[in-house]
């Protein structure tokens, strides 16, 4: 049989003083967490509004030319001419009627340089992305 009498263990001390540790960063990390999940449903806008500069990035992406005029988008992709335009509190995609953003005040696409951005107003906020260079 073997014995426990010369065996190194921990002590209660030790061990008490380990869970209190454990308990401390379980706690911070559930405020962390929560933090995180109440930051992110107040700014749910905020994730749509990225969302949908990404899916510009990338159709624009795919445009051959494009051009502004009185703030839309003028585009041509594979051989179909579609303009990206504000209408009814959205940003949409025509021919048909693809939305990319809803909920806005305004939108109007602009050239700074050779390169295009899009500007936005949401409540009572003013946004604008670069969309290619």
């Amino acid at each position: 049989m073997k014995t426990w009498k010369y065996s190194q263990g921990f002590t209660f001390s030790e061990l008490l003083l380990a869970l209190g540790a454990v308990m401390f960063c379980c706690t911070l990390f559930s405020i962390m967490v929560q933090w995180v999940i109440q930051s992110t449903l107040s700014q749910k806008d905020l994730l749509q509004d990225q969302m949908a500069v990404l899916q510009l990035r990338l159709d624009i992406a795919q445009c051959d030319t494009w051009s502004i005029q009185d703030g839309q988008l003028a585009a041509k992709q594979e051989k179909e001419n579609v303009y990206y335009a504000y209408h009814n509190g959205r940003l949409v995609k025509r021919p048909g009627y693809e939305i990319f953003m809803q909920g806005i005040e305004e939108a109007a696409f602009f050239k700074k340089g050779e390169k295009l951005y899009i500007r936005w107003k949401r409540a009572d906020q003013t946004w604008q992305a670069k969309l290619a260079d």
